[in-house]
């Protein structure tokens, strides 16, 4: 019997196997849909993508692929784009949510913007408006590149407890994951609020004439957005901070959705924007287009365009004059100072504070 080369057997052994498992593999394959984009990231790296979005973005993965069936009723395995995914809180307060809190005003901020901060916190973001209202003010941000900011915002937020940060780099592309990371807070932390309003820190609220509107029921809490109508094309420059890919968004048009700068939406959206978003396989950074248009009407949300539609001043020259008259609920301020001095006109105009009383040792009786 001649002597058998095993070697040559086990190589040959070895390469059926792997050609079986490769087989496996492509079949397995056929129902999974991959993100259709480079490096994980879906706008131009002119925009410095990769310093200026999440710094350990390779290590933020999807936990896991998701079931879900196609037009044509077949099982199909979809991996969502990771940055749709929560990232690492840094930042989360202690006791935010009380059993009796109704609305949260929540502040899209940067990390530096303190001042602004500071300001907010002496006006509408007052803990007297907690007692009166049961509202409260949660400031939404993410990480700066700035160390001393950053250790800035950490003994800020220790003091305070009204900062939520995730661990993204803030940034205008950026936007969605802010967005999905208060939403993820709230549907997690607060359960008895019936409303939101989102702002951006540059905007001054009129929350006294907001919470009599609330108390009078005025303002929808059953999954609707209530908010300033706005229309706009997908925007498809890549030079453009707005630029949206094809393939993230086909269509060319929003449809009608609610402005950035203020929106208004019952609390039971969160929980419902924030799982749809979680299956979408391509980064949109237009956060209020997409959240308000798109990912609305897909979970079937109500809207109400009419209630406020009046309500709102985007050019601050005209802030102080139509916020006196009581003719807008909210409205850009120009400066810090300017945001403290309407907001103290407004507590006198609806009357939540006084003058006290003069009190003079000696005084004049005045005779009939």
């Amino acid at each position: 019997m001649k002597n058998v080369d095993y070697r040559y057997l086990f190589l040959a052994s070895a390469a059926v196997i792997i050609y079986l498992l490769y087989h496996d593999y492509q079949e397995s394959q056929r129902n999974v849909i991959i993100p259709m984009y480079s490096n994980a990231y879906d706008y131009p790296s002119a925009f410095g993508a990769p310093q200026r979005v999440h710094p350990m973005l390779r290590q933020h993965q999807p936990a896991h692929s998701i079931q879900l069936v196609n037009a044509n009723n077949q099982p199909i395995t979809i991996v969502p784009h990771p940055w749709y995914q929560p990232f690492r809180w840094t930042i989360l307060p202690q006791n935010f949510c009380q059993n009796d809190m109704k609305v949260v005003f929540v502040v899209h901020t940067a990390v530096s913007n303190k001042e602004k901060r500071a300001a907010i916190r002496d006006t509408y973001a007052n803990m007297q408006w907690y007692k009166k209202y049961h509202i409260r003010t949660l400031f939404a941000t993410g990480r700066s590149m700035d160390r001393n900011d950053e250790q800035q915002l950490e003994a800020e937020a220790k003091f305070h407890q009204d900062i939520v940060q995730a661990d993204f780099i803030d940034h205008y592309r950026n936007l969605t994951i802010k967005g999905l990371s208060w939403m993820r807070f709230l549907r997690d932390h607060c359960p008895s609020v019936q409303l939101v309003v989102k702002l951006d820190d540059d905007l001054l609220p009129n929350i006294f004439g907001f919470m009599e509107d609330f108390e009078k029921n005025k303002v929808k809490t059953n999954k609707t957005f209530t908010c300033l109508l706005y229309y706009g094309n997908v925007i498809r420059d890549p030079g453009s901070p707005w630029f949206v890919s094809k393939e993230a968004m086909p269509e060319d048009q929003w449809g009608r959705y609610c402005t950035g700068t203020s929106f208004i939406m019952s609390k039971d959206l969160a929980a419902e924007i924030v799982a749809a978003v979680e299956k979408r396989l391509h980064y949109i950074s237009v956060d209020d287009a997409f959240f308000t248009g798109p990912i609305g009407r897909e979970i079937g949300a109500n809207y109400d365009f009419d209630t406020y539609a009046s309500k709102y001043e985007l050019n601050d020259v005209h802030t102080e004059e139509k916020m006196m008259a009581r003719s807008v609920y909210f409205a850009l301020y120009p400066t810090v100072a300017a945001l403290r001095r309407m907001f103290t006109e407004l507590e006198y105009i609806y009357k939540v504070v006084t003058d006290a009383p003069d009190h003079f040792k000696d005084y004049a009786k005045v005779q009939n």
